[in-house]
C-alpha cells in the first residue's frame, strides 16, 4: 500500500499547532516560527521530539545544529538535587485557540465591511455593463445605436463607466490580500503570501495560475477543499473576457467612427456587446464568488478578527 503522508504538530510553550504537511513545516523554518529545537510530533514517533531529531530534518538541509538555549537559574531559590521542572511532563494545551502563525507574520483583519462594499462594486459593474447592451439594443436604427456608441465613447462617459471599474479592482486586490492573510491565521501556511495574492497577477506567465492558486486557497482556508466550482467559474469568467477583449482589439476598429468610416459599425456594434456580454458575466462571477468566500469567512474568523496596526 502507498504509504500516507505524516501530518506534523509542533509545541511552543506548551501551545500546541497543527496538524501541518511537511510543505507547511518547511515554511514555518523559513519564517522563523519553528527551529531546529522545536518539539514536533505525529504519528511515526512515540513522543514530542526536537524538530532535528525526526526525519523532518531533512528540511535543515546543510544547516549546522546549534545548542538550545539554557534557561538561567535562579540562584536565591536553590532546588534540590533531584529537582524536575515540572514543563518536562506538562502536556500541550490543547484548549488554546488554534492559528496557524502568529499574528506578528500577518496581521488579523476584520473582512466583514470590506466584502460588503466589494460585492456592491463588482454588481454595480455587472449592471452597468448589462445597461449599456439593453440601452444599444434598444435603439431602432444603426443610426441611433451609431450615435449612442458615439456617445459612451466620450472621455466623460468613459470616465464614468471606468471608475467604478477601478473601485472594483482596488478593493478586490485589498479583499484578496487581507483574506489570504486570514487564511494563514485559520489554516496554516499558504503555497501563496498575502502580496504574492495580487503581485502576481502582474507577473508575467505566472499570473495565469498563481492568482487562482491563491484563491483556491482562500477557498480551502474559509469554505473548505472540496468543491471549487465557484472559483474556477470565476477564473475562467474573467480570462474569457481578457481574451476575447484583447483578441477583438487586433481586429476591430479602434472607435465607432472608425467604424463608420470603414463600413464596418455594425460587426463593431455587435462585437462590442459580446465583449461587454464577457465583461458582466466576469463581473457577475467575481460578485457571486466573493458574496461566497465572505460569508465563510465571517462564520470562520467570527467576532475575533482584530484589525492590524
Amino acid at each position: 500500500m502507498p504509504e500516507i503522508d505524516a501530518k506534523w504538530f509542533y509545541s511552543i510553550d506548551g501551545d500546541r499547532k497543527g496538524p501541518f504537511s511537511e510543505e507547511q513545516i518547511s515554511a514555518l523554518l523559513m519564517t522563523g516560527v519553528v527551529n531546529e529545537h522545536t518539539k514536533v510530533w505525529s504519528e511515526k514517533i512515540a513522543d514530542w521530539t526536537p524538530l532535528f531529531h525526526t526525519e523532518l530534518r531533512k528540511l535543515l538541509g546543510d544547516k549546522q545544529i546549534t545548542p538550545p538555549d539554557v534557561a538561567p537559574v535562579d540562584k536565591a531559590t536553590p532546588q534540590p538535587r533531584n529537582h524536575v521542572e515540572a514543563s518536562t511532563f506538562s502536556m500541550p494545551n490543547t484548549a488554546t485557540t488554534r492559528r496557524s502563525m502568529p499574528s506578528t507574520i500577518y496581521g488579523m483583519y476584520d473582512n466583514r465591511l470590506l466584502g460588503k462594499f466589494l460585492y456592491a462594486a463588482l454588481m454595480l459593474n455587472f449592471f452597468a455593463s448589462i445597461a449599456v447592451i439593453i440601452l444599444t439594443l434598444k435603439k431602432k436604427t444603426i443610426q441611433e445605436r451609431y450615435s449612442f456608441f458615439t456617445m459612451m465613447e466620450s472621455e466623460e462617459a468613459m470616465l464614468l463607466l471606468g471608475a467604478p471599474v477601478l473601485l472594483a479592482t482596488l478593493l478586490f486586490l485589498i479583499w484578496k490580500y487581507r483574506a489570504t492573510a486570514n487564511a494563514f491565521h485559520v489554516a496554516g501556511p499558504q503555497s501563496v503570501t498575502p502580496a504574492g495574492a495580487v503581485y502576481w497577477y502582474f507577473v508575467p506567465v505566472l499570473w495565469f495560475w498563481k492568482p487562482y492558486e491563491a484563491m483556491r486557497n482562500i477557498h480551502n482556508a474559509f469554505v473548505g477543499s472540496g468543491n471549487h466550482e465557484a472559483v474556477q467559474s470565476w477564473w475562467f469568467a474573467w480570462w474569457l473576457s481578457v481574451a476575447i477583449a484583447l483578441g477583438l482589439a487586433f481586429v476591430l476598429p479602434a472607435s465607432a467612427a472608425e467604424a463608420a468610416a470603414s463600413n464596418s459599425f455594425g460587426p463593431y456594434m455587435w462585437w462590442s456587446i459580446i465583449i461587454l456580454g464577457a465583461d458582466a458575466t466576469s463581473f457577475f462571477m467575481a460578485a457571486r464568488l466573493i458574496k461566497k468566500l465572505s460569508a465563510a469567512e465571517t462564520l470562520r474568523m467570527g467576532q475575533s478578527a482584530v484589525v492590524a496596526a
